[in-house]
């Protein structure tokens, strides 16, 4: 009887002092575990400290190496605030997901003057990340990883200007975008951004004073108030002679540009002269502000979606395509509005917006994508896109809608050799729920898991053992 009192005694004691030893090991490997595979979860309903699908996947299929250097003492920059430990956060998953090719380092420039050698192409600024291959580098700034409303940070775009930056290191050709002026193009700034996101560098050349830089790869011309010279024309045809690609973001309300519209009617495309109105795809309050369709095709491969946002734009007005093919040349719609959409003229758009009799039928299309089919020097096939859109199109960047989305399919799809990322900003308004915990909770979890915790499993045990030490 004695032995198998002791027996149970040792066992009870036994089972005790190993759980108490699990909770103990586990509360000791979970910091290091954390800090060494990123174990940390998002619970916040907009995923704000989330790293995308796509950018996993580009971290993964990295060949070349690539540095991610932190302008900052470490434990000073993660100290610095919740928007600087979630940068470092983000860093450490970026370096997870790129294991082999992407490091992480933090190097304070006072400690390392040598840094203002090995970058010096770029005016070092504390805090910033410069992010490297050995092809080229860049420096991103903390402007950059934050949505900042006062100079406080109210989300991230972290993701965005990074995996663009990555993208840019890595990539063996560098995209310039040329903003053609001299005919009092309308600013746009909203689209300027978009290229500068996308690390296009980007220029304003006035063509009627001299030719187009034979590094460009994207033309723009936004919406001209006049018309281009003989000279401007002839310009523009040199370079897409050359096999440059062009956005032409078209207000066709001015309706004086007859040399432009000729050559652009030689690439498939002219222009309804009158604005798209919908009676259902379209603003509940205004019928002028209209949700354009995305038809599918390899240009719109996210847009197209389903599940996408609406595409929006304002008293749009019509393409009409000239031909669908015609010697080298082919086209091809990419937006188009409804079969119940309806066409009015310019001046006849007022506050009734009622379909009438004398309105124009549609379906309508509303951007287009002309294709033409060259040969490189090696005899292979190349092709050269002009994207024809209304420039209201442009204008509208928002997270509500898929503009931006739209224009990063088709410009990834007219140059396949440069990679495009978009992902919308996430603000903290989106963030429902976090994890994040003070001081004072970090202290009562500790409290609660290290210590209460395994002593009531150790009081469990002990009320055990003494029920059966009489067994």
């Amino acid at each position: 009887m004695k032995s198998t009192k002791v027996k149970y005694a040792g066992m009870s004691l036994t089972i005790t002092a190993v759980v108490i030893a699990l909770f103990i090991l586990i509360n000791v490997l979970a910091p290091l575990l954390t800090d060494r595979f990123n174990l940390k979860f998002d619970l916040t309903s907009a995923g704000l400290f989330e790293i995308s699908g796509q950018t996993a996947d580009i971290l993964r299929d990295i060949d070349e190496d690539v540095r991610l250097t932190v302008l900052a003492d470490r434990d000073e920059f993660l100290m610095a605030g919740d928007a600087y430990a979630d940068i470092g956060d983000l860093l450490n998953k970026y370096a997870a997901l790129g294991a082999g090719s992407v490091s992480l380092r933090y190097l304070d420039p006072d400690s390392n003057p040598q840094l203002a050698s090995d970058y010096e192409a770029v005016t070092l600024v504390r805090g910033n990340v410069v992010v490297e291959s050995d092809l080229r580098y860049m420096q991103v700034s903390l402007e950059d990883l934050l949505v900042l409303q006062s100079n406080s940070p109210v989300g991230f775009q972290f993701e965005q200007a990074m995996t663009n930056a990555v993208l840019y290191v890595v990539s063996e050709q560098v995209s310039k975008a040329v903003f053609v002026s001299g005919h009092g193009e309308r600013d746009n700034e909203t689209f300027l951004n978009f290229l500068v996101k996308n690390l296009f560098p980007v220029e304003t050349v006035n063509i009627e004073q001299t030719d187009i830089p034979a590094d460009t790869t994207l033309l723009v011309i936004c919406a001209p108030a006049s018309d281009f010279t003989e000279l401007g024309v002839s310009r523009l045809d040199a370079y897409m002679a050359g096999g440059g690609n062009a956005i032409y973001l078209y207000d066709a309300t001015v309706t004086t540009n007859e040399r432009l519209a000729q050559y652009m009617s030689e690439w498939g495309v002219a222009f309804g002269p009158y604005f798209v109105l919908e009676p259902t795809a379209c603003s509940p309050t205004n019928p002028t502000v209209i949700y354009p369709r995305a038809v599918d095709h390899p240009a719109t491969a996210q847009v197209a979606r389903p599940q996408a946002p609406y595409i929006v734009g304002q008293l749009l007005s019509p393409i009409e395509l000239q031909f669908e093919a015609k010697g080298d040349l082919s086209t091809a719609a990419l937006l188009t509005s409804t079969d119940q959409a309806y066409g009015r003229s310019f001046d006849e758009v007022g506050s009734d917006v009622y379909r009438l009799p004398e309105d124009t039928e549609g379906p309508f299309t509303l951007a287009a994508l002309t294709t033409r089919t060259l040969a490189d020097d090696s005899g292979a096939e190349k092709n050269q896109y002009l994207l024809t859109v209304d420039y209201s199109v442009s204008a509208y960047f928002d997270n509500a809608y898929s503009n931006e989305l739209f224009f990063s399919d088709a410009l990834q799809y007219m140059n396949p050799a440069v990679q495009f990322f978009t992902v919308p900003a996430r603000t903290l308004q989106e963030a429902a729920m976090s994890l994040k915990i003070d001081a004072g909770q970090s202290f009562v979890f500790m409290l609660l898991l290290v210590i209460l915790l395994p002593l009531a499993i150790l009081l469990l045990g002990i009320m055990v053992w003494l029920r059966r030490r009489h067994l």
